[in-house]
């Protein structure tokens, strides 16, 4: 017995043959409506990288891939052209799990794709070392002679303010706005982009001195650190992307002038503020996860409330003399 579909395939995309690249791209315009940002821009990031897989390794097919040729092995080489560019093996596989994402809605649709396209490789993260800087280096970061008003200054900037303000990621730091700080009170309120958790700290006298210097420069931007400049959320990703990358490069060489050899991301200044928060403050894990905004200590956050938010500001200011002395 035939199982019915549940997909009306139209003519178009039922053609014989029809072209992957054309009909992923035709679906990332539907998927910006019930999908996040976020996975429409990783999609796209994905498609881009086949496409130069495509024009690199398959010229012939002139940047087309029939749904016939979408098999195992064309999957293998993509996989091995982008190790062969130096493109991280974690940024490869994120590659691959967007374009299983595209291919399973092409199946959900109809089309005639058959067996496992991604048998031959693996989609799963690989587990990274995340290493922490220690206080004596953050130091050296803080301390670091930087020209006023010059891309090493922001690098700096915004790696001590993320540092400062409890391990605010870089891409939260980079969508803040103007009215997520109150100056009179230092509070500064934002929701996790990643996970929708809310997180208030108070921010330390430095960290405030950071926030005003970019308060009053010249910006079209909806977002107070102008690291991004459009309102909607798809093109805010692309740019907070590429915003971010910039970053990373800058800490690469801020850390490398300050003898520091160990490999610094945005990331790890988040992983910074815990680390020094429990092992230089023996600061107790629930009064951690409250700037950091982890799911998972959503409890405890209610249940502490107002009092563990003047303990973080506490372990704040401490820290902040740390960096400071």
């Amino acid at each position: 017995m035939r199982r019915k579909k549940h997909f009306r395939v139209s003519s178009e995309l039922s053609k014989k043959n029809s072209d992957f690249m054309s009909m992923a791209y035709s679906l990332l315009s539907g998927m910006s409506e019930v999908c996040s940002e976020s996975t429409v821009y990783n999609c796209e990031t994905a498609l881009r990288a086949l496409q130069r897989y495509m024009v690199s390794c398959h010229p012939e097919m002139k940047g087309r891939l029939p749904l016939r040729c979408l098999r195992p092995e064309l999957v293998l080489g993509f996989q091995r052209y982008h190790l062969r560019r130096g493109v991280s093996e974690n940024a490869i596989r994120a590659y691959l799990r967007s374009l299983r994402s595209l291919v399973n809605r092409c199946i959900r649709m109809g089309q005639p794709l058959r067996g496992d396209i991604f048998s031959m490789v693996s989609t799963s993260t690989l587990p990274t070392a995340k290493r922490p800087l220690t206080e004596r280096a953050m130091r050296r970061i803080y301390g670091a002679p930087v020209k006023a008003g010059s891309k090493d200054e922001r690098v700096r900037d915004f790696a001590v303010f993320s540092y400062l303000a409890g391990g605010i990621p870089f891409a939260d730091l980079a969508r803040l706005k103007p009215d997520n700080y109150n100056p009179a009170t230092r509070e500064l309120t934002y929701r996790r982009h990643k996970t929708g958790v809310s997180v208030k700290v108070r921010l330390t006298k430095e960290a405030h001195r950071i926030w005003l210097r970019y308060a009053d420069a010249p910006s079209n931007s909806p977002y107070h650190f102008n690291l991004i400049s459009s309102a909607d959320p798809v093109d805010a990703a692309r740019e907070c992307g590429n915003a971010l990358a910039a970053y990373n490069r800058g800490l690469e060489r801020l850390t490398a002038r300050c003898g520091i050899v160990d490999k610094v991301t945005s990331y790890t200044f988040r992983h910074t503020f815990a680390t020094v928060a429990r092992n230089n403050y023996k600061a107790e894990m629930n009064v951690i996860s409250i700037p950091l905004g982890h799911r998972s200590e959503r409890t405890t956050a209610i249940y502490v409330g107002q009092i563990e938010t003047d303990k973080v500001y506490g372990l704040q200011k401490k820290m902040e003399q740390g960096l400071l002395r």
